[in-house]
């Protein structure tokens, strides 16, 4: 269903994050906005205002200036299992990180770090092509439909 999300896009782009809406198709193929990679390097509250004008299924946080998340998909982990292990985990990790629960169920762990890596498949599940555990780093993205954090050790911006 899609939504308004100017005024969360707003705070997000305040924090100093890059972010763009994304369109779901009916096969669950995302689209985003032409051309935008070019909001990696810059993005003022302007472009902000113009990008978020519309209703759209959610909002895209582009992994740059340091961001990058390592992104656990529950769909590739039946049993839940993943997520009930690593919660803790993550709960008590002494960095600035945000853990941001999923549509479908499973977490983002979300930190600022000098050298972010490039999108890496962590883990996944024996005979399962799609990953279970991947990094989000250089070129990567984070979808969010709405603000889902579930706790914000510190400022990451």
């Amino acid at each position: 269903m899609r939504a308004k999300y100017l005024e969360t896009a707003m705070t997000y782009h305040a924090a100093g994050l890059k972010v763009i809406p994304f369109y779901s198709e009916a096969d669950g193929h995302k689209n985003f906005p032409s051309g935008y990679a070019r909001y990696r390097e810059a993005q003022t509250e302007t472009d902000i205002r113009n990008l978020f004008n519309l209703p759209c299924d959610g909002i895209a946080l582009l992994c740059t200036d340091g961001i990058e998340a390592i992104d656990i998909d529950t769909k590739h982990d039946p049993t839940g299992q993943v997520v009930a292990e690593l919660t803790p985990l993550f709960e008590r990790l002494e960095m600035p990180a945000v853990i941001q629960k999923t549509k479908s169920g499973g977490l983002h762990l979300i930190y600022r770090c000098n050298q972010p890596g490039v999108n890496q498949k962590l883990a996944r599940r024996e005979g399962c092509v799609e990953a279970m555990i991947e990094t989000r780093g250089k070129v990567g993205y984070c979808l969010f439909t709405r603000h889902l954090a579930i706790r914000y050790y510190t400022a990451i911006y």
